[in-house]
């Protein structure tokens, strides 16, 4: 029994410890790992020796808890896969047979009104599932309703998350990669997000990003210049001079870097805005962020941003702890604060990510 489900494609394998076991958070990591894996190696980001090496110990891994299952877990598990064994060998060609289709799947058909499993190429979309015969069902369809229909719906009620990255500077890195596949991992999941990204990007290529792609949610990672002892001191008695402060971006010829400083954030994020009112919240993750925060949401913009250097791990961690909860409420002031609860974790003892992270709309902090 057991060399049966090891037999499986390891996605759909884990798909299946994943959905019929209450127990599945390894499961869950390792197919995140899987997925992951998948996804740097179409990227170009593994080599093919780095990407068969880590495939190689996700099956190990897989294989060994496949072998620690109890045969009552096990059992549970090869119930969907058992249906397959129900059916006829003919039913593929019989006129009675419902047809199923889509991309990259594997399908098992039924016969007449049958039980029918799908899996798609990244997540399960229906199992044990009773459809009528002698009707076409698409892949991601609600059974009963019309392909059109509901294929549509599904596209408008998709949060779009555009995650936008620069880092013009050869000397200061930081892990951008890393926090884009972090985020990733938290939302591929979900089916009410869809996650794109828009690297080494201009600011040219930031308004044409937005303009194209729509998002509810703008995730800018990338540095922030802090403003210059002399000049704050300057502004804090009054004197006017430019603030060349800001967000940093990649030319576009990618050859040097532009600022988008705290002026003309405002006036882009107005304009945006105005394109597309569905951008409701913009995260700046990166440092000395806070000014242009408070100016983008002048525009009806919830923005996070910072107001002093803040670690890698920890802008990561709080990304992730942000994604991870809005998934779960739809609801920004508590995605914050779990988000800031998670920077804390990687932060020393004696910094506080709550004296870091602020949220912003129509121009005041948001008490959290």
């Amino acid at each position: 029994m057991k060399t049966k489900l090891k037999e499986l494609p390891k996605k759909i394998a884990l798909r299946l410890l994943i959905d019929n076991l209450h127990d599945n958070n390894d499961y869950i990591l390792l197919l995140s790992r899987w997925n992951s894996n998948e996804r740097e190696k179409r990227a170009g980001l593994l080599s093919s020796e780095n990407y068969r090496m880590y495939k190689a110990r996700i099956e190990h891994a897989l294989s060994e808890y496949i072998d620690e299952l109890s045969e009552r877990d096990l059992r549970k598990v090869l119930t969907a896969v058992d249906l397959a064994d129900e059916l006829p060998t003919q039913s593929l060609n019989s006129t009675h047979s419902t047809s199923v289709t889509g991309d990259n799947n594997i399908v098992i058909q039924g016969v007449n009104d049958s039980k029918v499993t799908i899996f798609k190429d990244s997540k399960n979309v229906m199992i044990g599932s009773t459809i009528q015969a002698g009707r076409d069902v698409h892949i991601g369809d609600k059974i009963g309703h019309s392909t059109d229909k509901s294929n549509k719906n599904t596209a408008q009620n998709k949060q779009v998350i555009l995650f936008v990255a620069a880092n013009p500077s050869k000397n200061a890195k930081i892990n951008l990669r890393v926090e884009h596949s972090t985020i990733s991992e938290e939302l591929e999941e979900n089916i009410h997000f869809s996650f794109l990204s828009k690297m080494a990007t201009s600011l040219k290529e930031l308004n044409m990003a937005v303009v194209e792609k729509k998002p509810s949610i703008l995730h800018f990672a990338g540095h922030g210049i802090p403003i210059d002892p002399a000049k704050q001191e300057l502004l804090r008695l009054g004197f006017k001079i430019n603030d060349d402060t800001g967000l940093v971006f990649h030319t576009s010829d990618k050859n040097d870097f532009d600022v988008l400083n705290t002026e003309k954030s405002e006036q882009t994020f107005r304009d945006l805005k105005a394109i597309v009112p569905n951008l409701k919240m913009v995260i700046l993750n990166a440092c000395y962020s806070q000014k242009q925060a408070m100016a983008i949401s002048k525009n009806g913009i919830y923005t996070i941003g910072t107001n002093n250097k803040i670690k890698d791990d920890a802008a990561i961690a709080f990304a992730q702890g942000f994604y991870w909860r809005y998934a779960k409420t739809k609801d920004i002031k508590k995605a914050t604060q779990f988000g800031i609860l998670q920077a804390n974790n990687e932060l020393d003892s004696d910094t506080d990510a709550n004296s870091l992270i602020h949220l912003f709309y129509n121009g005041q902090e948001v008490q959290l």
